[in-house]
């Protein structure tokens, strides 16, 4: 297996660990240093990355991530998928919705001798929002 499709099997698995709420697998994928960044945010490192993961499982205990397509260049893996779960807890001022919800991602993953440096985030916060309910945002 070439270093693209090592990095592609360590994305999908960092993943579905995420999923079933295991995020100190953070630790063992990730170089001390890492950093995570995600729009609307400070860049954070490994236990900031733990902590947004736990916020996003109390209010969607059931979210999985869905790979729609995932491309690797050089130490660069590219994830396009969908977010899904039910708002069952409070999220960022919204309280529990009980409504299924879909988010769209693309995902950058920076690798470095197979283990992860950095990951960029593009979710559609805007729409996860508009989904839960969110009152409406001044622009």
């Amino acid at each position: 297996m070439n270093t693209q499709e090592k990095n592609k099997a360590q994305s999908r698995r960092t993943l579905a660990e995420i999923d079933r709420g295991n995020f100190d697998i953070m630790d063992e994928v990730s170089v001390p240093g890492a950093t995570f960044d995600f729009p609307g945010g400070p860049k954070v490192d490994i236990t900031g990355f733990k902590g947004f993961c736990a916020m996003f499982r109390a209010a969607f205990p059931d979210f999985v991530h869905d790979i729609n397509d995932m491309v690797a260049e050089g130490e660069k893996v590219v994830r396009i998928g969908v977010f899904r779960g039910t708002h069952r807890g409070e999220f960022m001022g919204v309280p529990a919705s009980g409504k299924r919800v879909e988010m769209a991602y693309i995902g950058v993953d920076t690798f470095r001798d197979g283990k992860l440096i950095a990951v960029q985030g593009s979710p559609d916060m805007l729409g996860l929002m508009r989904q839960i309910g969110a009152p409406a945002m001044a622009a």
